[in-house]
C-alpha cells in the first residue's frame, strides 16, 4: 500500500473534486504526482515549497525524493502477469528553440524513464499537439484521446510534460455473466435507474463498520485489490466529508473473511479535469503564474517559463472479468506573459451597441459597493 502521506494527498484531492461534481468522477492520485514530481524536479523557491506542501512531497528532493519515487514506480510495474497490467509513461517535448537543464534533463530520465523528444510549438503548435496526444493515446491503449484540448499548446508553449497510467486486471474470483441482471441503482435524491448488477457468492474480506460496509474484491495476484466502501443509506456525504487517510488504512487491518453474497453494477467512468484551478485553490497558486520559480529547468530565475495548463483525465471499465483503468496528467509551460486588468480604482464605463455605435449607457465607477446577487434572466 502506498504511504499515508501519499494517500492524504488522494484523499484532499478527491474530496476537492467532489465539491464540484454531482455525479460520477473518478482521479489517479498516482498519475498526478508523477506528472509533478517530474516539474518538481524543476521546481525552486516558493513554487518548489507549495507544491511539496500540496503533493506532500515532505522529502526533500537532495535527499533522495526523485529516488523514492522511481523505487515505487518500479515496485507498482514489476505487477506485471499475464492476467494483470500496470504499466507507467512518461514524455517530455521541448520547443527546439529552449534550452533545459543537463540536470533536469538527467533527473526525468534517470528516475522517470522519461521518453524526450524536440518539437516546434512555435510554427507547429498543433501539429505538434497531435503528436503528443497520439503519444497518449498510444500509451493508454487507445483509451485516452485528445489530452491536451485545442489552445493548450500555443507558440509560447516551451515545454510539455506528461504521465500515463494503465490499469488492467483480472478479478481473483471472476462473475459469471449469466448471473448478470438489471436492476435498480439507488440514487441519493431518492430516485432510481435500472442497470446491469453483477452477482456473484464466495469468501471475501469484509467489514460492517458503523455507518458503513468495507467489501475487498481482490484481482489475480493479490496484491493488488477494488476496496468499495458503501455508507449506510443516508450517510454518504458526512462518510465523505470524513475519509481520511488513517480511516482507509485502518480498514484494511478491520477486514475478515467470510461467505458473501455479492452484488455490484457493471460501470464505466470518464473524467477530464482542469488541474491547474484545483491546485491552486489547494494551495499551490504560484505555478500557474508568470512569476513562478522553475529555475531548475533553464537555470534561469526570471519568472519563467510557468505552468499555462494541467489536464487530468481518466477512463475506466468495471465488469464481470475485471477492471481496465486509463489515467494522463499532463502539463504545458510557457514563457508568455499573460496581460493583466485589475479594476481595483475608480474607472469609467459604457455600454455600447456595436452594430451603430451607440452609446446606450456611460458612467463611472468611484468607489465600489457591491452588487445584486446573480440574477437569471
Amino acid at each position: 500500500m502506498k504511504c499515508a502521506r501519499n494517500n492524504e494527498f488522494a484523499l484532499d484531492l478527491y474530496k476537492k473534486v467532489a465539491e464540484d461534481s454531482n455525479g460520477n468522477f473518478m482521479i489517479s492520485p498516482h498519475s498526478t504526482e508523477v506528472a509533478f514530481a517530474m516539474v518538481y524536479a524543476g521546481a525552486r523557491g516558493l513554487t518548489e515549497i507549495e507544491i511539496s506542501d500540496v503533493m506532500n512531497f515532505h522529502f526533500p528532493q537532495e535527499n533522495g525524493f526523485h529516488e523514492a519515487m522511481s523505487m515505487l514506480n518500479d515496485e507498482l510495474c514489476g505487477r506485471d502477469t499475464d492476467e494483470f497490467t500496470i504499466k507507467i509513461a512518461n514524455g517530455c517535448w521541448i520547443d527546439r528553440s529552449f534550452t533545459i537543464l543537463q540536470s533536469f534533463q538527467d533527473t526525468l530520465q534517470y528516475y522517470y524513464d522519461t521518453e524526450m523528444d524536440t518539437l516546434d510549438f512555435v510554427s507547429d503548435p498543433e501539429g505538434s499537439r497531435a503528436t503528443i496526444n497520439n503519444w497518449v493515446y498510444e500509451k493508454t491503449d487507445n483509451w485516452i484521446d485528445d489530452a491536451f484540448p485545442y489552445g493548450s499548446i500555443d507558440h509560447l508553449t516551451c515545454l510539455v510534460l506528461a504521465n500515463t497510467f494503465c490499469f488492467e486486471a483480472k478479478w481473483l474470483k471472476c462473475f459469471d455473466p449469466d448471473y448478470t441482471y438489471d436492476g435498480y441503482f439507488h440514487l441519493l435524491d431518492g430516485s432510481t435507474v435500472t442497470v446491469p448488477f453483477m452477482r456473484g457468492e464466495d469468501y471475501f474480506e469484509s467489514f460492517d463498520g458503523e455507518g458503513y460496509n468495507v467489501l475487498r474484491l481482490p484481482y489475480e495476484g493479490e496484491l493488488v485489490s477494488m476496496l468499495i466502501l458503501l455508507p449506510d443509506e443516508g450517510n454518504f456525504e458526512s462518510f465523505e466529508q470524513g475519509l481520511d487517510a488513517s480511516l482507509v488504512i485502518s480498514l484494511y487491518d478491520s477486514l475478515e473473511t467470510g461467505f458473501t453474497h455479492v452484488k455490484l453494477p457493471r460501470f464505466t467512468i470518464s473524467t477530464e479535469l482542469d488541474l491547474s484551478r484545483i491546485l491552486e485553490e489547494m494551495g499551490m497558486p504560484s505555478a500557474f503564474y508568470a512569476g513562478a520559480d522553475f529555475s531548475g529547468i533553464d537555470g534561469i530565475d526570471d519568472g519563467l517559463p510557468w505552468i499555462s495548463h494541467a489536464v487530468h483525465k481518466t477512463e475506466m471499465y468495471v465488469n464481470e472479468h475485471g477492471t481496465g483503468a486509463y489515467a494522463m496528467t499532463g502539463m504545458v509551460l510557457t514563457i508568455g506573459i499573460v496581460p493583466h486588468f485589475d479594476a481595483v480604482r475608480p474607472f469609467i464605463f459604457a455600454i455600447v451597441d456595436e452594430p451603430t455605435g451607440t452609446m446606450m449607457f456611460l458612467g463611472r465607477v468611484m468607489e465600489a459597493n457591491g452588487a445584486l446577487p446573480p440574477i437569471n434572466f
